[in-house]
């Protein structure tokens, strides 16, 4: 019996099962929380678009939105067999923050942090590198 058809067999029956796909909604949502995190580090949004800085980041001198890294640090995720979903962590301090910032108001700028649409490239690559490296550390590289 050849044993890459057989991997190969086990990890075709393996896609369906519910761990699974759990385990790839966990590594989709921590590799999308590091690419915001990534947004964060280099002040722009998802899809490389520099941030307008804060007026109190300049005053400061320091990175806008870093302030306290509550925003930064308290995006999260929850995966489960269907979907991902990421957001903000709801943390006291950053409730309204987060909206305020992501879509901004009449009087400040949008500075978004999270994807509004499709998934930009970096991100989607970021996912596929995960999805790789898990599915090769379970079923061995071909």
């Amino acid at each position: 019996m050849n044993p890459d058809f057989e991997r190969l067999k086990r990890g075709l029956r393996d896609l369906g099962s519910d761990q699974m796909l759990h385990d790839l909604s966990n590594l989709a949502g921590q590799a999308i929380v590091e690419q915001v995190q990534v947004g964060f580090d280099t002040e722009s949004d998802p899809y490389g678009v520099p941030w307008r800085p804060s007026r109190a980041a300049q005053r400061e001198g320091r990175k806008t939105l870093t302030d306290t890294r509550k925003l930064r640090d308290g995006i999260v995720w929850r995966a489960d067999v269907r979907d991902v979903v990421v957001k903000t962590s709801g943390l006291p301090r950053t409730i309204g923050y987060d909206r305020f910032n992501q879509y901004g108001t009449r009087s400040t700028v949008a500075r978004p942090y999270l994807p509004q649409d499709d998934l930009p490239p970096r991100f989607e690559k970021a996912i596929v590198t995960s999805f790789t490296a898990y599915l090769n550390s379970k079923y061995g590289s071909t």
